[in-house]
């Protein structure tokens, strides 16, 4: 993967316990993966993870913090202009794909988490993280609409949901090696056309 998570002053054995614990974490989810196994493909002894982390779950919420940012800044990178959103649309939708597939340990991570939801302080990092990415399209949508750019009785809340449940198709699928997207995922932008056509003030 190397994303390089070491920070000016951070260990770099740290960034590398963090950086194995993706990898082992996004193939096992939290109850497979042993604080041995990251370990050993960080290339470290085993007393290394607790010298850095006080658990096993300390480790796995900083692994879920990180895969956060990294999937924002991807996300965001290269953002059109506010009031231009058919292109905002696209671009999201284009910038996930591709960190989909360079990153895909990342997004299973993230997906995986699911399982570790019984825990309250898992729980809580997961529904900060959807909430996170919920208000972040709630908010562009919510903004579109007072600038007159979509219909103005479009009910946001139903338009963002469909786009969050469109980014958990596309994981999913391309995890299953579905072939429901064609060349260079054209029928996921034409999918997000259908859905811009239906929202802005201009029928198709």
């Amino acid at each position: 993967m190397g994303r390089g998570w070491t920070k000016p002053g951070q260990d770099v054995r740290r960034a590398q316990l963090l950086e194995a614990a993706i990898e082992v974490f996004g193939k096992k989810g939290f109850y497979g993966a042993t604080t041995a196994e990251i370990a050993q493909v960080a290339g470290l002894s085993s007393r290394m993870v607790f010298f850095y982390f006080n658990s096993k779950k300390e480790l796995y919420r900083e692994a879920l913090q990180a895969c956060t940012r990294d999937l924002m800044e991807a996300i965001t990178r290269g953002m059109p202009p506010p009031d231009d959103i058919r292109t905002f649309f696209k671009m999201t939708t284009r910038n996930f794909i591709v960190f989909l597939k360079e990153n895909s340990l990342e997004v299973k991570l993230l997906l995986q988490s699911l399982d570790a939801l019984e825990d309250p302080d898992i729980r809580g990092d997961m529904t900060k993280i959807m909430e996170d990415y919920h208000l972040y399209i709630f908010s562009f949508l919510e903004a579109a609409r007072e600038r007159g750019t979509i219909h103005e009785d479009v009910i946001i809340e139903t338009a963002t949901l469909f786009i969050l449940g469109l980014v958990y198709v596309i994981s999913y699928a391309e995890f299953l090696d579905l072939p429901w997207f064609g060349k260079e995922d054209e029928y996921t932008f034409t999918i997000g056309d259908y859905f811009i056509d239906a929202i802005m003030m201009h029928k198709a």
